[in-house]
């Protein structure tokens, strides 16, 4: 039987996009997500972060300016609540809400010494989809911590949306979508 404490990492690729005024300035991005979950029963506490590689399409200027063509890199990093209202030999779906921060950096050309930056905390929600493809039970107990485990491998596939709204004219949405591996473990 499990106990009623989880745990998982995980790590994985993906894509996003914004759309509303921020997609008319940032292209598409190419992403890298990595995390931690922490469950109690099927309640689930996600800590995950996404970095990611964009360029400008079209110049902006605030207190100072991206400018065509130029590298920008993304961060969001999000603390969520999330609920697994499937969780079968093969599935676990779980949709989630938390706080989001998207924090868009990158050099301006015009002063390279003052980079440039912009962040905004926002709500976070999406859908994790987990598929498991293998468990693994260990039935002796760990020399160093004395527990026996069951850790569950699977393909996440992680859609969430943040909104994100730097100024009247930059503001939008950030649709992600990832793929990725995940190892969930259980002690029972």
């Amino acid at each position: 039987e499990n106990r009623n404490f989880g745990y998982a990492l995980h790590a994985g690729f993906g894509s996003g996009f914004f759309p509303g005024s921020l997609g008319e300035h940032f292209g598409p991005t190419f992403n890298f997500i990595f995390g931690f979950d922490f469950a109690y029963k099927k309640s689930i506490l996600y800590l995950n972060g996404t970095l990611a590689g964009d360029h400008v399409k079209k110049d902006y200027t605030a207190d100072k300016t991206w400018h065509e063509g130029q590298h920008a890199n993304v961060a969001i990093i999000d603390v969520s609540y999330g609920y697994a209202f499937v969780d079968n030999e093969k599935f676990k779906i779980s949709p989630f809400a938390g706080l989001g921060i998207t924090e868009f950096t990158g050099v301006n050309k015009d002063d390279k010494e003052n980079g440039l930056r912009m962040v905004d905390y926002n709500m976070i929600f999406g859908i994790n989809t987990d598929y498991k493809i293998g468990t693994r039970l260990k039935l002796l107990p760990d020399p160093f911590l004395g527990v026996k485990e069951k850790v569950e491998t699977s393909i996440r596939a992680r859609l969430y949306v943040t909104k994100v709204n730097y100024d009247e004219n930059l503001q939008g949405y950030s649709i992600n979508l990832t793929i990725g591996l995940c190892g969930f473990g259980n002690m029972i």
